[in-house]
């Protein structure tokens, strides 16, 4: 599922110049430290002729009754118009919490995963958290409707997919640290 929800986001932000009526509208940022080098990766919501894919949205997750907050993000800012730049980097949370409470699941089966892809031009490669590793906290938890305004933070160690080719020089593991603020998580209803 998460790849899914990668392909359509990078589809969609590689086909840019051919689209037409875009608008962009940013909904949170996440300010981490990835392998010792501070990033800024943004949240957005983008509309494309009257239709809209919000890249932080949240449904539920399971049959408890769990939030499973998705989140695609990625390096420039597109509200700002950063010029487009092939080498940007995207960065993907999902994690569940308690509704009443915003406090993230701590059961096995729902816990927290991260990934990072260096660079989205040629998709590879492919940081993945390591389970043991991942740590997501909720600081801030609101909800308003269909709409969820939270703030926290990730602590991750994250491990070179060895399904990826050409990637010997790279090291085996990086680790992502820092806060992320999401002003506007949306309901996904599919």
């Amino acid at each position: 599922m998460r790849r899914t929800t990668w392909i359509v986001a990078l589809t969609l932000l590689l086909s840019l110049p051919a689209a037409a009526a875009q608008s962009y509208r940013g909904t949170g940022t996440a300010d981490v430290v990835v392998g010792g080098t501070a990033r800024r990766f943004h949240a957005f919501e983008m509309t494309v002729d009257g239709q809209s894919l919000a890249t932080a949205s949240w449904r539920v997750g399971s049959s408890q009754g769990w939030l499973l907050i998705d989140v695609l993000f990625i390096e420039p800012d597109l509200e700002a118009g950063e010029p487009d730049d092939p080498a940007f980097a995207l960065l993907g949370l999902t994690f569940y919490v308690d509704p009443a409470t915003g406090q993230v699941a701590a059961s096995e089966a729902h816990l927290p995963t991260i990934e990072f892809i260096p660079n989205q031009a040629t998709y590879l490669p492919i940081y993945q958290g390591l389970v043991a590793a991942t740590l997501v906290t909720v600081t801030s938890f609101v909800r308003d409707g269909d709409t969820l305004r939270i703030s926290g933070a990730v602590d991750a160690v994250l491990g070179l997919d060895p399904a990826q080719g050409g990637v010997a020089d790279l090291p085996p593991t990086i680790a992502i640290r820092g806060a992320f603020e999401l002003l506007d998580v949306v309901a996904n209803d599919r």
